[in-house]
């Protein structure tokens, strides 16, 4: 079986390179021509745990030359990964989706085969069955007959994309037709190291269900930071007591159920954003989804006054950790890029530190006010009031020696920190507790 996989971006290549490591031959296709001679070459500029590695190993699997056409015509399976961007209104666009499917479908119209199409990205309900318009109109051919299509999305986290591409907890397929899940089905149970369950819907239960799974998490977390909020304010409150009881409920589970910093990321917010957005336009209930979002900007303006409360002339602030979660460099909507920002227009003066995302915070935040360090033992030793913002484990191994004896305020929203082994000049502020 020969795969197609068009859009080579943080999910894109990671996924081609997984099916390459299975034994598929892959064709990849990106219109960022530097990112298709790159892997052409088995390199990437991509950061993901493990995909160098992959591509570099499997790179005779791997094809990235030749556009959508000739990728179509050479595969039986496409999977389509571009970027589906949130508009104004909350929802995603079709615009680099739509080019695509034309291009599809113009490949399909000259293919004697039939050819299965697999959406993958992220799109809002009755997006899909439009998209199968356009591949019919397009191509002159009538889908579950001629081709196939589905709505693949995947529940993967930055940082793990190898990992639960490889290990899912279930596959959800928005099917056309009984024939096109089938041949999905085949394909994901040699793609998969475990044997998850599958979930086979209609179009629109599909799309409805992604959002639903991201909204669900997303209200999780804002419970446990609600939570966090409550037993740092309730004398002899921990959150990490009550939170770990609370996930031996089988009903709740411990999942996301920490209690730390606001959610960010490239997924979370802008899926209940276009959850809102969708109850809205069907005039249906959004309160839950709308309160997880407030709850959420509550976190980083609760975090950014606790940070204000202990600045004084001269005191310089380390924000340790830009990325919105840890092994990765994305920094969208992350608390440490949005609680930089928050207080550079306080007047504030930074430092940062990241072990991976500092270059993409700077061309975001630029360099006034701010430096850029690339030790972590430097950053905290010039500064005075320290905010761990993303669980990065380094972080948890910070030394009483890198404080040089100085005062130090060290505000830590993941409790992350053994406060027993520093000396008594060393505020520690575990958000949380109340101990």
């Amino acid at each position: 079986m020969k795969i197609s996989v068009i859009g080579l971006g943080k999910l894109g290549l990671p996924l081609a390179a997984s099916i390459a490591s299975k034994g598929f031959e892959v064709f990849g296709v990106d219109i960022n021509k530097s990112v298709v001679d790159d892997l052409n070459l088995g390199r990437t500029s991509l950061n993901e745990p493990g995909l160098i590695n992959l591509i570099r190993k499997y790179k005779k699997n791997i094809s990235a030359a030749g556009g959508i056409r000739k990728a179509v015509l050479n595969t039986e399976i496409s999977f389509i990964i571009t970027p589906t961007p949130s508009m104004v209104n909350g929802y995603f666009s079709l615009k680099f989706v739509t080019p695509v499917i034309k291009e599809i479908a113009k490949a399909l119209k000259v293919k004697k085969d039939y050819h299965l199409v697999v959406l993958v990205s992220t799109v809002m309900p009755n997006s899909t069955d439009k998209l199968k318009k356009l591949l019919e109109k397009y191509s002159g051919k009538k889908c579950s007959k001629d081709f196939g299509l589905c709505y693949n999305p995947e529940f993967i986290a930055l940082g793990s994309v190898i990992y639960n591409l490889l290990n899912p907890d279930f596959i959800l397929i928005g099917e056309s037709d009984k024939k096109a899940s089938r041949i999905l089905q085949q394909f994901y149970k040699r793609f998969c190291n475990n044997k998850p369950k599958f979930a086979i819907m209609s179009f629109v239960n599909a799309e409805l269900t992604k959002i639903s799974v991201n909204t669900y998490i997303t209200t999780k977390i804002s419970y446990a930071n609600m939570l966090s909020e409550i037993c740092e304010k309730l004398p002899g409150g921990n959150i990490d007591v009550v939170t770990s009881a609370l996930g031996l409920d089988t009903r709740i589970g411990i999942k996301y159920l920490k209690g730390g910093t606001p959610f960010g990321g490239p997924c979370f917010p802008r899926d209940n954003i276009a959850f809102i957005s969708l109850a809205k336009r069907l005039k249906s209930s959004f309160s839950i989804p709308q309160a997880t979002h407030s709850t959420n900007l509550r976190q980083l303006k609760r975090l950014t006054e606790k940070v204000l409360q202990y600045i004084k002339p001269g005191r310089k602030v380390a924000i340790i950790g830009v990325s919105y979660k840890p092994f990765t460099d994305v920094i969208d909507k992350s608390t440490g890029l949005l609680l930089a920002q928050a207080l550079k227009e306080k007047n504030v003066r930074l430092n940062l530190y990241d072990p991976l995302a500092l270059k993409n915070a700077e061309k975001v935040l630029g360099n006034s006010g701010i430096e850029y360090l690339k030790n972590l033992k430097d950053c905290i030793f010039s500064s005075d009031i320290l905010v761990i913002t993303t669980n990065w484990p380094e972080f948890g191994n910070i030394k009483e020696s890198w404080f040089n004896n100085q005062e130090k305020v060290i505000i830590d929203p993941w409790r992350m920190i053994d406060a027993a082994k520093f000396a008594k000049n060393i505020t520690y502020l575990p958000m949380g507790l109340n101990l």
